[in-house]
């Protein structure tokens, strides 16, 4: 994704990169892709917000040069700071991915969905993610 701090956060009309980022997925099976800002640093999936899971911490990356600040990105963040999680945003750069051992997407239409895996690995889904997950769907009924 192109830098453009002017358009970061916001949701407008222009998801075309994200529409090629989705299009190169074509074949592949995957679920879900990552996109990363022209500067290296992951910023989301083509269609949901990212978070990493250390511990107690919730970090998702900095929306503030590119990407979206998704409806579903600020309740997870409310929600998980009111269950006790420590939450903030940070720099994941690619090549960082490779040290994630826990990490989920957000949307409206996913809620809460873990990542199983990423770039070939497994990756694990704690009671916590699980607890968070229900938490954030009983908030919908």
């Amino acid at each position: 994704m192109g830098e453009n701090p002017q358009l970061a956060g916001l949701k407008h009309l222009n998801r075309l990169e994200q529409v090629l980022a989705r299009q190169a997925m074509r074949g592949t099976g995957a679920f879900e892709g990552l996109v990363c800002s022209s500067s290296g640093r992951v910023i989301s999936g083509t269609m949901s917000n990212m978070f990493v899971v250390r511990g107690t911490e919730l970090l998702t990356p900095r929306v503030d040069r590119c990407g979206i600040a998704g409806v579903m990105r600020s309740i997870v963040l409310r929600e998980a700071a009111q269950a006790g999680f420590t939450t903030r945003e940070f720099d994941l750069p690619r090549s960082e991915l490779i040290a994630i051992e826990e990490a989920f997407l957000t949307s409206v239409r996913l809620g809460v969905h873990p990542i199983e895996e990423l770039d070939g690995r497994s990756l694990r889904t704690s009671a916590a993610t699980l607890l968070l997950r229900q938490h954030i769907a009983s908030l919908d009924a």
